[in-house]
């Protein structure tokens, strides 16, 4: 695994953040560092899909970057179920093409689509939203949950992880400090922490617990169950 040092670069905070190769290269240290509990939110979207689709089920992974969900899925359930992983990034696609067995190519589809524009998508059992939502125009989001709602089979279920802010400007204050010590504490520098957020800035917009929830009901789920919660990080099942 490549070690994550892009913005050791001062450079790069100049320039909106995007999906590049060199992003691509290091992403998986990226994320591990940067996400709480990361791998152990890859364990409970595969618990709960494990529990939720039917044998020959079919699962999306919208945003599904360098496919680090997509093998936790593979690793844990049946592989007879279908899996369409959907991207915007091509370097990212790549990527979650490699790691793929022979085997695994099988079941797994890999999409390029810029999720800000509209998607058909085909019936499906479970559709995975990890750190994906937050990327995406508020337009967009409530177009994407109203598709998600749309092709879910009755008892399917969507799953959503979402870095979020405060209720008010102290709490996303208070949150984002302890996020930002996390970070140093796995080996970030603050000039790295600042450079990143600058570039972020405008391109990743969080929203608060009752703002996502808000959309969640808005698109037509009925049932949203919050399974996950790290200060800043929370994740959501959701049921029609």
């Amino acid at each position: 695994m490549n070690q994550d040092t892009l913005f050791l670069d001062d450079t790069l905070s100049q320039f909106p953040f995007e999906f590049t190769e060199k992003v691509a290269t290091v992403f998986d240290d990226m994320i591990s560092r940067s996400v709480p509990c990361y791998t152990d939110i890859l364990k409970l979207i595969s618990a709960i899909i494990f529990q939720s689709v039917p044998h020959h089920g079919h699962v999306y992974d919208l945003g599904c970057s360098t496919g680090n969900t997509i093998k936790a899925l593979l690793a844990l359930v049946d592989k007879k179920m279908t899996i369409e992983g959907i991207d915007l990034s091509a370097p990212m696609l790549a990527r979650a093409q490699k790691k793929l067995s022979d085997a695994e190519k099988k079941h797994v589809t890999l999409t390029q689509h810029d999720l800000n524009t509209p998607i058909l998508l085909k019936p499906a059992d479970a559709i995975i939203l990890n750190l994906t939502l937050q990327f995406l125009q508020r337009d967009a989001r409530h177009a994407l949950l109203t598709e998600c709602y749309r092709s879910l089979q009755q008892r399917g279920v969507v799953l959503v992880i979402e870095k979020v802010c405060g209720q008010d400007d102290a709490e996303t204050h208070t949150l984002s400090t302890r996020y930002e010590f996390y970070k140093q504490l796995n080996g970030y520098s603050l000039k790295e922490i600042e450079n990143k957020k600058k570039a972020l800035d405008h391109i990743l917009n969080p929203l608060s617990i009752d703002e996502n929830e808000h959309l969640f009901r808005e698109a037509g789920f009925k049932t949203i169950n919050q399974q996950f919660r790290w200060v800043n990080f929370v994740g959501w099942e959701l049921q029609k």
